[in-house]
């Protein structure tokens, strides 16, 4: 026979089980993948443009440019998440790029892949 308060915790627990919503594997999946457009659109685009074509003053184009193309994709986040600054920007023209230190991880790496794989002029 149950303990009253070892019945309290087991009546908790599925409580708690019941109030879970269950979520079809595929939509799990879809859900823990990371969206490296997404994050583009959201963190970027309002410097780089939409497409990636670059605003005047504010961001270089990120379509076709080389460093993008050419530099490991833990370069290209230790620039997104650090940021460049005076004497370290590539491009002197621009204002200079804000370090977006919060963008960590998958995220990271997903934003990654968007400009190398996803960007189109």
């Amino acid at each position: 026979m149950l303990t009253s308060k070892r019945r309290i915790t087991v009546l908790f627990a599925a409580a708690v089980a019941l109030s879970i919503p269950t979520v079809p594997a595929a939509a799990q999946k879809a859900d823990s993948a990371f969206d490296g457009q997404w994050r583009y659109q959201v963190s970027c685009s309002s410097c780089h443009g939409a497409n990636g074509e670059g605003i005047s003053a504010f961001g270089p184009p990120l379509a076709d440019n080389n460093f993008v193309a050419n530099s490991p994709a833990a370069v290209i986040i230790r620039v997104i998440q650090e940021g460049r600054y005076n004497r370290d920007k590539a491009y002197p023209s621009y204002a200079g790029m804000p370090a977006f230190y919060y963008i960590r991880a998958g995220e990271a790496r997903a934003l990654v892949d968007y400009l190398k794989n996803g960007l189109q002029e």
